[in-house]
């Protein structure tokens, strides 16, 4: 049986700055150069880090939202950040196994969260990076 697993695909920046380094990072990746790429790759893995660091109250972004959502207390203690082509592009992805993840003594809550609660995550997750899509 495969392990459950609560996967987020990053989709290209709104802002126009950013929006550049996204499409420098596209024309490397095609051209099979990699310098002029290695910002955009930098910059979503400084996004990464900043969603899992834990603030001053224990939690980090995604810890705060799932838990919110599932009304019940989540720790998540690692994630796995890849470049995948996805819509045509080549974009960040973020997964987070349910071996990762640390519930209550006995919850029931099943890894991944259900399809409702993913659709919510990732439409906070959307406005909070400033994203054209998340998928």
């Amino acid at each position: 049986m495969s392990e459950g697993r609560l996967v987020f695909i990053l989709g290209p920046p709104t802002d126009a700055k950013l929006k550049g380094l996204f499409d420098d990072f596209q024309k490397a990746k095609r051209d099979g150069t990699s310098p002029e790429g290695e910002d955009w790759k930098c910059f979503e893995e400084k996004v990464a880090k900043e969603l899992f660091t834990r603030e001053e109250c224990g939690e980090n972004h995604i810890e705060w939202l799932l838990g919110a959502l599932l009304k019940e207390p989540i720790r998540i203690e690692d994630y796995f950040l890849g470049i995948g082509f996805h819509r045509k592009l080549w974009v960040a992805t973020i997964t987070i196994r349910a071996r990762d993840t640390r519930r209550r003594p006995g919850s029931n809550l099943t890894w991944p969260p259900p399809q409702e609660i993913r659709d919510e995550v990732a439409a906070g997750l959307l406005q909070m990076l400033d994203r054209a899509w998340l998928g």
